[in-house]
C-alpha cells in the first residue's frame, strides 16, 4: 500500500478478476465525487463573484471575505467529521481498511496542512448560503421584520423566484397584446376592441403595477390613449426580472455549494471501502519471493 502525497492510497491488485470488479466501482464513485465537487465549486465561485460585486465599501468586502472563510471552514470541518464517522463505523472487520485509515489519516484541510506550498483550500463554500448584503453592517437584516438573516431562507427564495417568473410571464403576455395595437393612433385607441380589452385587464389587476405604471394618469386611471407609454417600462421590468432570476439562481446555488461537498465526501469514502474490500479478496493472490543460497 502506497500513500499518495496529494491524499489517498494506491495498492496493487494481483487478480485481474478482482481488479476489474472493483475498478468499475471505484471509478464510478470517483466520477460522482468529481461531479459533485465540480458543481459545488462552480456555484461557490459564482456566488463569490456576485457577493463581491454587490458588496459596498471596505466593510462590505470584509464581511463577504469573512462569510466566505466561515462557510469554507464549516464545510471543511463538517466533511472532516463526516469522514471520521464513516471510517469509525464501516468495515470494522476489515484490517486493510483500518491500515488504510491509519496510513492516510483524515485531515480537516486535505492536502493542505501537510504541504502548504503545494495548494490552498478549494472554494467549495459559497457566501450566498448566507444572505449577503454589504449595506447593513455585519449582519444582514430582513427589511420587513428587522430580524437577522443568517442562513438560507428557502421560503423567501421560492417566493422571490415565483414573483419574478410570474411578472416575466405577465410582461410577455402584455407585450404580445400591445403588438396588436402598435399601429393604432393613440387618439383612436378608445374605439379599438383590443385596446379596450387591455385596459380592462389592467384595471382588473391582471398585470402587476410595475408593468403598467406609465399608463396610469394623475387620477390613478388607465386610459386607452396612454397604452403606448407602457413599452419602456415593460422592457425595463422584464430585463430586471431576468437579472433577478439569474441572481436567485446563483443564491440557490449557494445551498448546492454548501451541501454537495458532503455528498462528494460520501462517494470518496465509498471508494476507500471498495479498495479495502478488493485488498481483502486479493490477499491470497500475491506473489512470494523466496531467497535460497546457492
Amino acid at each position: 500500500m502506497l500513500v499518495c502525497d496529494a491524499g489517498g492510497v494506491l495498492t496493487p491488485i494481483f487478480s485481474l478478476a478482482v481488479a476489474e470488479k472493483y475498478a468499475g466501482i471505484i471509478s464510478s464513485n470517483n466520477s460522482k465525487e468529481i461531479l459533485f465537487n465540480g458543481v459545488a465549486s462552480f456555484f461557490g465561485g459564482a456566488g463569490a463573484v456576485l457577493a463581491i460585486a454587490e458588496a459596498v465599501g471596505v466593510w462590505g468586502i470584509t464581511k463577504v471575505a469573512l462569510w466566505m472563510g466561515g462557510t469554507m471552514a464549516v464545510v471543511n470541518a463538517g466533511t472532516y467529521g463526516e469522514r471520521e464517522v464513516i471510517r469509525d463505523n464501516s468495515l470494522s472487520d476489515n484490517k486493510h481498511y483500518k491500515d488504510m485509515n491509519e496510513a492516510d489519516a483524515n485531515s480537516i484541510w486535505p492536502g493542505y496542512t501537510q504541504k502548504p506550498k503545494d495548494g490552498t483550500p478549494g472554494d467549495l463554500g459559497s457566501p450566498d448560503i448566507l444572505e449577503v448584503d454589504g449595506k447593513t453592517g455585519w449582519m444582514a437584516k430582513d427589511p420587513t421584520t428587522g430580524k437577522l438573516i443568517v442562513f438560507f431562507d428557502g421560503k423567501k427564495y421560492i417566493r422571490d423566484i415565483k414573483g419574478n417568473y410570474t411578472e416575466l410571464k405577465q410582461g410577455t403576455t402584455l407585450a404580445n397584446d400591445l403588438k396588436k395595437i402598435e399601429n393604432v393612433n393613440p387618439r383612436e385607441m378608445y374605439k379599438n376592441a383590443d385596446a379596450k380589452k387591455i385596459v380592462t385587464d389592467i384595471r382588473s389587476g391582471k398585470y402587476s403595477e410595475s408593468l403598467v405604471k406609465s399608463s396610469i394618469d394623475g387620477n390613478e386611471v388607465v386610459r386607452p390613449r396612454d397604452l403606448n407609454k407602457i413599452l419602456p417600462d415593460l422592457r425595463t421590468v422584464r430585463l430586471q426580472n431576468m437579472k433577478s432570476l439569474g441572481k436567485l439562481g446563483v443564491r440557490g446555488g449557494g445551498l448546492v455549494a454548501f451541501v454537495f461537498p458532503f455528498v462528494a465526501t460520501w462517494f470518496s469514502e465509498k471508494s476507500r471501502m471498495a479498495l479495502a474490500n478488493a485488498m481483502t479478496e486479493d490477499e491470497n493472490n500475491g506473489i512470494n519471493v523466496v531467497a535460497q543460497s546457492a
